[in-house]
Parts: structure tokens; C-alpha cells; sequence
């Protein structure tokens, strides 16, 4: 199926080629999100939440891996990043390094404002509500980045966001 270069840049995409070249993708990411991630109960996080913004009724709770997973093997998500792909030439935006230049680079493609504040402003809890949300698959708001930097862009924005949190509670 894909030999040398996994991207096959030179040639048409078919839907089953960019099928299987993004769930590869996202195979990879699941696996390492969840050897990271540490689930907490939804009741801990409302908890959190409630004493975090006491005034606030009830803070959206962020879309589960699963929803999360059931949106991204969507057409409409394979073609949203498919097409920022190709836009920015298969090419990290930020380190300049190419699929053509290095055949093993993984690129991915990274929401500028992230893909749970997205879900949480437009209240979306359904693959149909996220298929119906026009902020989720605005081209503008994605970029194709090498999988090192997305992780240090993710490294970033979680250490900001900790910073703001433990700022609006008073601990810092």
C-alpha cells in the first residue's frame, strides 16, 4: 500500500490512501495520550471546577477521548486536515522541516485555539453538534506542525494554562 514515502505527495490522495495514512496518525497519538493522561472522575472535575468559579452555574465538562476519537475518523476531519496539509505543503510551520526532506516526519495538524475550548463555547457533546460547528473546521484556525514541536507547543500551553489557574485561585 505505502512504501517508501508514506505521504505519497506526489500523487492524488484516494479516501482509503488518507484514511489509513491519518488513523495511523491518530492510532499513535491515542496510544501516547493515554499512557500520559491520568483519569480523574467526571464528579472530581465538576468539584474542581465549582470551586474554581464559584460564581459560574456549571463550566461545560471537555469532550471525552472517545468523543474526541469518534470526531477526528470523521470525512469531514480527515478532509479538514488534509486540506491544511496540503495548503502548508506537508511542512512543519514552525521548524521548516518537510515530509519530502525527511521521509520518517511525522506532520500533524494542531487547532491554533484548541479543539476543547472550540467544545466548550459551542457546546458540543455529539459528533453530529461538532459536524454542525463552523469554528471546528475553520482552515484558519489549523497549522501543520511536526509532531516535536506540537509536543512542545502542548508542553507550553499546559504549563500557561496551570499558571492561570493557580493564579485565579490565589496560589500564586
Amino acid at each position: 500500500m505505502l512504501e517508501s514515502n508514506i505521504y505519497n505527495i506526489d500523487r492524488n490522495f484516494d479516501y482509503t490512501t488518507v484514511k489509513s495514512i491519518v488513523l495511523k496518525s491518530l492510532k499513535i497519538a491515542k496510544e501516547e495520550t493515554l499512557k500520559k493522561r491520568a483519569y480523574v472522575s467526571q464528579d472530581a472535575v465538576c468539584d474542581f471546577k465549582d470551586n474554581l468559579y464559584p460564581n459560574d452555574v456549571k463550566l461545560f465538562a471537555p469532550p471525552t477521548p472517545l468523543l474526541k476519537s469518534k470526531i477526528r475518523n470523521t470525512t469531514k476531519y480527515l478532509t479538514w486536515r488534509l486540506l491544511i496539509l496540503k495548503r502548508d505543503n506537508f511542512t512543519c510551520k514552525i521548524c521548516h522541516a518537510s515530509v519530502k526532506e525527511n521521509k520518517g516526519l511525522r506532520v500533524d495538524v494542531h487547532h491554533a485555539k484548541t479543539f476543547d475550548d472550540i467544545c466548550n463555547e459551542n457546546v458540543v457533546s455529539t459528533v453530529e453538534q461538532a459536524l454542525e460547528c463552523k469554528e471546528l473546521w475553520d482552515l484558519k484556525n489549523g497549522i501543520s506542525i511536526c509532531y516535536r514541536c506540537h509536543k512542545d507547543i502542548e508542553k507550553l500551553r499546559t504549563k500557561l494554562r496551570n499558571m492561570f489557574i493557580l493564579r485565579h485561585i490565589g496560589k500564586i
